[in-house]
This record gives C-alpha cells, sequence and structure tokens, in this order.
C-alpha cells in the first residue's frame, strides 16, 4: 500500500511541478498520471499491482490513479495477502539479520 500511497502524492506533485514549468504534459484533477511520465513500470509483489494498475488505460486514457490504487488495496488487501506467520519479534529480527548480512557482504565484496 505504501507504493500506491506514493504514486498518488507523485501525481500531484508532477502536476504542481509541471505547471509551475509550463510542461505540455497533459494533467486531470490537478494530477499528472503516472503512464505519462514513465514509458515502463514494474515491481514485485504488491509494487506489481501498482504496476499494472498505473500502466492500464484504454485508448490511452488511463482507468486507474494513486487514490484508485490506494482504494483497491484497502479494500482488497486482506483477500491479497495472507498474515504473517511468524511472530511479529521473530519477523523483525530477521530483517535486521538479513539487512546486516546485506551490509556485510556489500562491505566486504563492494
Amino acid at each position: 500500500m505504501i507504493p500506491a500511497i506514493i504514486i498518488e502524492k507523485m501525481e500531484a506533485y508532477a502536476h504542481t511541478y509541471a505547471a509551475s514549468k509550463w510542461t505540455g504534459i497533459p494533467s486531470t484533477d490537478d494530477k499528472i498520471h503516472m503512464s505519462d511520465l514513465f514509458q515502463l513500470v514494474a515491481g514485485t509483489s504488491s509494487g506489481s499491482i501498482v504496476a499494472a494498475g498505473v500502466s492500464y488505460g484504454k485508448a490511452g486514457v488511463p482507468t486507474m490513479w494513486g487514490s484508485d490504487i490506494v482504494d483497491f488495496f484497502t479494500k482488497n488487501g486482506k483477500d491479497l495477502f495472507e498474515p504473517h506467520s511468524l511472530p511479529l519479534g521473530l519477523h523483525i529480527t530477521f530483517w535486521v539479520l538479513f539487512a546486516l548480512i546485506f551490509a556485510f557482504v556489500g562491505y566486504v565484496f563492494g
């Protein structure tokens, strides 16, 4: 859901920036759709759902905005993703250890 919220904020910021620079990028409701800014959008897991949402359109007209994707995750998130099977403490410990190992490998081989 965080990527969808970031996309929603990017759409509004892109409009503000484009308006200040007088660009020819089309905007709707004080937003610029991501498909007008990027030619390729990709992601994994929930990011792939966000990428599909911002890439989808009919005849060049966007059908999903960042706010639509946030709504989609809010309504359907529990059906799409299972809760973590590990207790929260173990889950956090795992990711901290993963980050430390990744940093160490980067330090040694970087």
